[in-house]
Order: C-alpha cells, then sequence, then structure tokens
C-alpha cells in the first residue's frame, strides 16, 4: 500500500479526497480547487463531529472524545494533500566533497540524509534529514542564513571542511545513529 501511495503521483490525493467523502463533505472538488477547507459543506446534518457511519468504530472507542470531522487544522491538511501531487527527491548530486560526506555518515552509523538539498537565502544546504528537522553544510554559515532553518522547525549544523574519525557531536545528538 505504502508503494503505491509513494509511486502513483495522484494516489495519496485520491485517498485525502475519499476521506473527505467519508466524513459526510460535499463541495469537495471546489475546496480542493482553492485550496480552502472553508469551503467544504457538510452533507450529513445528524452527524454533528463524528458518526459510526464515517469515522467511529469499536476499536477508537478510548480515543472517540478526541475525534471530530470538523476540526479546521485537519480538513486543512485533508484538503492540502487532496490538492497535492506525490514527487520523487532528486538525488545529491555527485561531487567529491559531498561523496566523502555521504560515506562518512554511513561509517558513522547515521542515517542517510534525503536527496533533496533545503534552499535558504539563495543558499543550498546540501545534507538535509527531513524526518529528524536537521540540515547540514560544510564551512561556514552566515548568521542571517543560519537563523532561516531554525524559522521553519529544522536545526542547522556547520560541518568542517573535511570529514574527521568521529561525527560532529551535536550531528550525533540531533539524528542519533542506525547501528
Amino acid at each position: 500500500m505504502l508503494g503505491r501511495l509513494t509511486n502513483d503521483p495522484l494516489a495519496l490525493a485520491r485517498v485525502a479526497r475519499a476521506v473527505l467523502e467519508l466524513m459526510h463533505f460535499r463541495d469537495i472538488d471546489e475546496a480542493i480547487a482553492a485550496n480552502d477547507p472553508k469551503l467544504l459543506k457538510s452533507d450529513k446534518a445528524d452527524c454533528v463531529k463524528t458518526c459510526y457511519r464515517c469515522l467511529l468504530s469499536y476499536y477508537n472507542q478510548p480515543d472517540q472524545e478526541f475525534i471530530d470531522r470538523t476540526d479546521p487544522a485537519v480538513l486543512s491538511v485533508l484538503v492540502r494533500l487532496a490538492w497535492s501531487e506525490v514527487t520523487p527527491a532528486t538525488p545529491l548530486a555527485p561531487d567529491a566533497e559531498g561523496d566523502n560526506w555521504l560515506s562518512a555518515f554511513k561509517k558513522w552509523g547515521l542515517p542517510a540524509p534525503h536527496g533533496e538539498g533545503l534552499t535558504v537565502e539563495n543558499r543550498e544546504i546540501r545534507f538535509v534529514w527531513r524526518d529528524h528537522r536537521v540540515a547540514a553544510d560544510v564551512g561556514e554559515i552566515p548568521d542571517k542564513i543560519a537563523a532561516a532553518p531554525d524559522a521553519i522547525g529544522f536545526a542547522l549544523v556547520c560541518l568542517p571542511a573535511e570529514p574527521a574519525d568521529a561525527p560532529p557531536a551535536d550531528l550525533v545528538e540531533l539524528l542519533g545513529s542506525d547501528s
């Protein structure tokens, strides 16, 4: 199932749309086209927050007080997902410096960075671990650029020019290790 969601660019959008239908909403196409969950209209008068026909089940009884099909944050995420398209990450461009670092991350037992860098203030931060919200690049990073990843929830690590025998302590603390 996960393979289909990641290989078919529109699969996740179809799932999100189906969830909105399941949650008794109409005008879904209009809301998706405008990327505006406020355009969704309730299709079921007897389902205020949730019901056994949409989201409730025997298995989620302990959590039912938290389930609300009208939650604006949830609707916003679902509409954005229904509007989205999955695109594969691009692999890191091979270069001698990058290859040295990729080999070092592997040697140290750190997770491999994702393929796509993070562009901040017109500078590419080459090594990004999106699951960990960590970014790293080689060399000195000006304060203006260093503050930007923090504003979007990323910790930024400045790497030395060449990998050492041991990994940078702050990188290990932020990423953990595979081993």
